[in-house]
C-alpha cells in the first residue's frame, strides 16, 4: 500500500507538468480537461496519506516526506495553465509566487509555503469562475464532498493552516526553521 501511496503522491508532479503543457499547446480550449486533470490529481492528495497510514509497517518514505513539494508542483502547474491560457494575469501570478518564495527562503517555515499555496489555489479558483462559473461550482462541490468525506482530516488540515497563519503573522523564528527563537522582552529565558 505504501508504494501505491507514493505513486499517487508522485503523480501530482506529473499532473503539474501536464497542465503546463496543456496551457502551452491548447490554451483555453483545454479548460474542461485541465479542470478534470486538476480534480483527479487533487483527489490523489486525499487518498495517498490514508493509504500510507494503513500500512502496518508504516514509516515515512522520501516521497511521503516531500508531499508538500508535490502539492506545490500541482498547484503551480494549475496556476501556470491559467496564465498560459490567458485566463489569469502573469504579472500578478509571478508577483505572488515570487513574494512567497522569498518569504519561504527567508523563514524556512512550512507555514509560509502553505499560506502561499493557499493564495495560489484562491487565484486559480477565481480565474476558473471568471472563465466558466459552472466549472467553478463543480470544483467547490468537489471540495465540499472531499471535506465532508474525511471530516477528521479536514479539521486537522484547517488547524495546521490557521496555526501556520498565526506563526507567519508573528514571524516567529524557531530552532525548527534554523533561526533562533526570539527572546522575551523582560529578559527571561524561555
Amino acid at each position: 500500500m505504501k508504494r501505491l501511496a507514493d505513486v499517487l503522491t508522485f503523480s501530482r508532479l506529473i499532473a503539474g507538468f501536464a497542465l503546463v503543457a496543456m496551457g502551452l499547446i491548447w490554451g483555453r480550449q483545454a479548460l474542461v480537461p485541465a479542470v478534470a486533470l486538476g480534480l483527479l490529481a487533487w483527489s490523489t492528495d486525499s487518498i495517498d496519506g490514508a493509504l500510507a497510514r494503513r500500512d502496518p509497517n508504516w514509516r515515512p518514505t522520501w516521497v511521503g516526506e516531500q508531499d508538500i513539494t508535490f502539492d506545490a508542483a500541482l498547484a503551480l502547474g494549475i496556476l501556470a495553465y491559467f496564465v498560459l491560457s490567458g485566463l489569469f494575469p502573469a504579472r500578478f501570478a509571478l508577483g505572488w509566487v515570487g513574494v512567497w518564495a522569498v518569504l519561504y527562503i527567508w523563514t524556512r517555515e512550512r507555514a509560509v509555503l502553505l499560506l502561499g499555496l493557499g493564495g495560489v489555489d484562491g487565484m486559480t479558483l477565481y480565474a476558473l469562475f471568471r472563465a466558466n462559473a459552472d466549472l467553478g461550482w463543480l470544483v467547490i462541490l468537489w471540495m465540499v464532498i472531499v471535506a465532508f468525506g474525511d471530516r477528521r482530516r479536514f479539521r486537522e488540515v484547517l488547524a495546521i493552516f490557521f496555526g501556520s497563519a498565526a506563526r507567519v503573522l508573528r514571524l516567529r523564528r524557531t530552532p525548527e526553521n534554523g533561526r533562533p527563537a526570539e527572546k522575551p522582552a523582560n529578559g527571561e529565558t524561555k
